[in-house]
């Protein structure tokens, strides 16, 4: 529930700030059985940008925790390598998140409000 927490803090008050729904977006979801749909849109889209934006939060700690044994008991090759690849990760996940919650308001938005997702504000 804590990763849950900063997850929510960091990329959809922070990162993903700009691309949020309109104040009347889960209004609408009653007319013409939108909500069905827009659930789909949650499953396939948000749960994956929570599953994303949790594992990234997670990695930190982790990653402190790793670089700290193994620049104690390795070469600095292998310190180096390990710092590189948890990096790779963290960005991928990341990016994966953003990506994750960008598709979910986009395809949210035009599911509500039928707007194409070339037109929804970026």
């Amino acid at each position: 529930m804590q990763l849950s927490a900063v997850r929510w803090v960091f990329y959809e008050k922070g990162v993903c700030r700009k691309k949020q729904f309109n104040p009347d977006h889960f209004n609408r979801l009653s007319q013409s059985n939108k909500l069905s749909s827009f659930k789909a849109v949650v499953d396939e889209h948000y749960r994956y940008h929570q599953f994303y934006g949790r594992a990234s939060i997670a990695l930190l700690p982790s990653f402190a925790y790793l670089f700290r044994w193994t620049y104690a008991t390795q070469s600095c090759f292998r310190v180096t390598s390990l710092a590189v690849l948890i990096l790779l990760a963290e960005v991928l996940l990341g990016y994966t998140a953003s990506g994750a919650w960008c598709r979910y308001i986009d395809r949210g938005n035009h599911i509500v409000c039928g707007i194409p997702k070339e037109e929804v504000d970026v």
